[in-house]
């Protein structure tokens, strides 16, 4: 640290080499992040498009292979020579030899219509009462957990086509070592068109690479990624783990049934471990049947191209950085040259300047560049004095326009209130109101002065409310709660007033139901706070946000906020950025502003 810290203060040279390393560090070190993010995101999401792709050309294949076997059942089933067979023989002959005869005519007749067909492994007709015809030479044995009867119940509910599985099916060779085969089960109930009656069902016995070999044939040899036929309830119907056939898709990529859900909305997820490292998932479903097909994909494998772009990448980041490394040095080894002519120049220029902040350690140059720098802010801090000076002037009429605006804008309402009752024929009630009106604009107007004290404040608040209860009486009631210590102190004159009508207007009379309106004054030890609640609709969380901000900026005289804002540019104005405004809400329940100003005695004889 030592040996950087002399080489940098040992010439201006070395000093601008160091600064233009460090800052080209600086700047290749941000543009390496953001291009290694900027990539990272775009072959990500080239990986998701390719994916996407494959998983909607598999799930095309899968759709086809579907549609080809259910249009095989239905042909088989609509077959006149079927349809007469399993309506004569609602169970199958017990003779042999009749048997035989009947099978190989079914054979005959289906062999005709399957023709090379290699989606269909076997078949086989159902009778009406749950027995095999055994057309072929499969044993349904061999299916673990399958039931004849299975099918039966599963055409109770309806006669189109439905495919059941995946059942284990166990070999009969003990000594294969291969992996389990599973069977999917196409059935088609034989429905006599005249009666809509079931004479029996064809059962189409479907292998489970069937459907797999789409994705054997679509995805690329070396990925890893494992896909899933997923049911209605979630469960792995096939997958290329058949291990995990069976097994809930939960147990195996544990999520929460939102991001579950989200999964199957988007067609595609990201799902992030604790190492960093994810997992793709793209999702797609299938038209005739309720599966889901899900390839996952380690989020790794998406970016092995990414690894090859970064390689070649930081090569030529280190090129770049050794060109720069050179090109540095030159170009501050010709810097100082004409430095040394721009010192002679302002020697002249600096010659009476003040020492008004202390020169560096450094070279020659920048020396005399402090001292041109402390004549310029000689000048420069007589200007700052004179706008400052020009700033108060302007604060103070700031300060005064606000008042202006505020002060007319109750005897408006006010006097529109006693015209309507005047209407209305409320002699009684007009005359009490204009009463307190003249009372409030005696408070409001005694001896000239902006600022007066809490009492007269609140002399002045309960002239208003008197006159807000007239007019809204069946709108609310209100209680003003305050120590007597609190009445010696000060406060701008109508700060209150404006607070307590944005209270009615905006809380209160905005209720169905009658409200309540509360002024409560706390003392504290430099402090003194104000809190004016109501129990109106409240506000939104997002425009409360909004609102706050408002108050803070300068009052602008077309603004919805424009009482409030003018309240807390006069309390800033008079008593600092520590005090002012702050409004709270929770929405149906109720709308508290805070208002805060410093403890200060009213002084008699003092107009402000």
């Amino acid at each position: 640290m030592t040996l950087i810290k002399r080489f940098i203060t040992n010439s201006l040279c070395n000093r601008i080499f160091f600064y233009f390393i460090v800052i080209f560090s600086l700047i290749m070190g941000t543009f390496t992040l953001i291009i290694h993010f900027t990539v990272r995101n775009l072959f990500i999401s080239s990986a998701q498009s390719s994916a996407k792709r494959e998983i909607a050309t598999i799930a095309s294949s899968i759709d086809n292979t579907l549609e080809h076997i259910f249009d095989y059942a239905v042909t088989v089933s609509l077959n006149d020579s079927i349809i007469s067979t399993t309506k004569e023989y609602p169970t199958p002959p017990s003779s042999p030899i009749h048997l035989y005869t009947i099978t190989h005519n079914l054979n005959s007749v289906i062999n005709s219509i399957m023709g090379l067909n290699s989606s269909i492994d076997n078949w086989d007709i159902l009778s009406a009462d749950g027995r095999f015809f055994h057309l072929t030479e499969y044993d349904t044995r061999f299916i673990r957990d399958f039931q004849e009867t299975s099918i039966i119940e599963l055409h109770q509910r309806t006669l189109g086509t439905c495919i059941s599985g995946p059942y284990l099916h166990e070999e009969n060779n003990i000594f294969s070592t291969d992996e389990p085969q599973y069977i999917f089960i196409v059935s088609k109930p034989v429905v006599e068109l005249n009666t809509r009656h079931i004479c029996g069902y064809i059962v189409f016995f479907i292998k489970d690479d069937t459907f797999s070999s789409a994705f054997e044939k679509y995805l690329p040899a070396d990925s890893n990624s494992i896909f899933y036929i997923l049911n209605q309830s979630e469960k792995i119907l096939l997958s290329s783990d058949k291990n995990l056939i069976f097994t809930d898709f939960y147990q195996i990529h544990p999520m929460d049934i939102e991001f579950f859900q989200k999964m199957l909305h988007d067609r595609y997820i990201m799902e992030t471990a604790s190492d960093h490292s994810g997992i793709l998932h793209i999702t797609t479903r299938l038209k005739d049947v309720p599966w889901t097909i899900v390839n996952s994909i380690p989020l790794k494998d998406l970016l092995r191209e990414q690894e090859f772009f970064n390689k070649t990448f930081f090569f030529y980041i280190i090129l770049a950085f050794i060109c720069f490394f050179v090109t540095a040095y030159i170009i501050s080894r010709s810097i100082t040259k004409p430095l040394l002519v721009l010192t002679d120049t302002m020697k002249h220029v600096t010659e009476n300047a003040y020492d008004i902040i202390p020169l560096p350690r450094s070279s020659d140059e920048i020396r005399l560049l402090y001292k041109g720098y402390n004549h310029l802010m000689l000048n420069t801090q007589e200007l700052l004095n004179r706008i400052y000076e020009e700033q108060e002037v302007k604060n103070d009429y700031q300060f005064r326009l606000i008042q202006s605006q505020i002060k007319p804008h109750f005897l408006y309402n006010t006097l529109e209130m006693i015209k309507s009752m005047i209407d209305l024929e409320l002699n009684e009630e007009a005359s009490r109101a204009i009463s307190s009106l003249s009372i409030f604009y005696r408070l409001s107007l005694s001896r000239g002065s902006n600022i007066i004290s809490i009492k007269e404040e609140l002399g002045i608040v309960h002239e208003y409310l008197h006159i807000e209860k007239l007019r809204h009486m069946e709108y609310f009631d209100y209680t003003i709660n305050y120590p007597d210590s609190i009445c010696r102190y000060i406060i701008p004159k109508l700060t209150l007033q404006p607070i307590l009508e944005n209270a009615i207007i905006h809380g209160v009379t905005e209720k169905s139901i009658k409200g309540n309106i509360q002024l409560s004054i706390e003392e504290k030890e430099e402090y003194i706070v104000f809190l004016i609640e109501d129990d109106g609709p409240g506000i939104a969380p997002d425009k409360l946000v909004k609102l706050n901000q408002i108050i803070n900026e300068v009052p602008k005289q077309d603004a919805s906020s424009f009482g409030l804002s003018s309240i807390n540019r006069r309390i800033k104005l008079l008593f600092g950025n520590e005090y002012g405004l702050v409004i709270e809400s929770q929405t149906n329940s109720y709308t508290r502003i805070i208002l805060t100003i410093p403890k200060i005695e009213i002084q008699e004889n003092t107009l402000y």
